[in-house]
């Protein structure tokens, strides 16, 4: 897979494009995205990552996957062991403006923390640390994806612009989550996206679906 490519998290027929690194190693105590050790980041005990039938008071749910052996497998890698999750579908409407239609792509695991983890999860580009308000005790990253030809706006040559779509991450001492924000009529006409945003709504979703255990 090209670096101008779509990638996704942990769903079904996960896309994993090798280019910039995101997330240096995995969850259970170990800091996702950073250099560091879990000591880094406020430990405030297990969570697990759920998936309420609403989000951020707007997203719907529209659909729920299947957290199977090959994400286990998958995740393993980032130093999650026993591990479970999901994985989860959202849309908001203006019943008004169709065009409008804006989706989130949720995939979210925690479980027991594992001796050995890989480099983590590769994103395209050069990924970017943000830290939004409303993200406590994690650190989250994000990487404006572009899928090549992907809108039906053209640019000065002819050729169809590429739609860019931002995916974040987050982790913490017991959960992971990776987050995907479509708006479709941006995405549709090629416009360039508010990563800041995409952050600030990433760090509100995780404190929405992280739940003690």
């Amino acid at each position: 897979m090209t670096p101008d490519e779509n990638s996704r998290g942990m769903g079904s027929d996960p896309r994993r494009p090798h280019g910039g690194r995101c997330v240096d190693r995995g969850p259970g105590g170990q800091v996702i995205g950073g250099s560091g050790s879990g000591s880094d980041i406020e430990d405030d005990g297990p969570h697990k990552v759920t998936t309420p039938a609403t989000l951020l008071s707007e997203y719907k749910k529209v659909q729920s996957d299947v957290f199977d052996k090959k994400n286990k497998q998958q995740v393993a890698k980032y130093g999650v062991k026993n591990a479970h999750g999901v994985n989860a579908s959202y849309e908001a409407r203006d019943v008004d403006h169709p065009g409008t239609l804006r989706t989130l792509q949720l995939s979210g695991a925690y479980g027991e923390k594992s001796d050995t983890a890989d480099d983590g999860i590769d994103l395209v580009g050069s990924p970017k640390a943000y830290t939004p308000s409303e993200l406590d005790g994690a650190v989250l990253k994000c990487q404006e994806n572009r899928i090549k030809g992907g809108s039906v706006a053209a640019d000065s040559s002819g050729k169809s612009k590429d739609a860019s779509v931002p995916v974040c991450v987050w982790g913490d001492n017991s959960t992971l989550g990776v987050v995907m924000h479509v708006e479709t009529a941006r995405a549709t006409l090629g416009m360039p996206v508010n990563m800041e945003y995409a952050a600030e709504q990433t760090a509100r979703l995780r404190k929405e679906v992280r739940v003690k255990i």
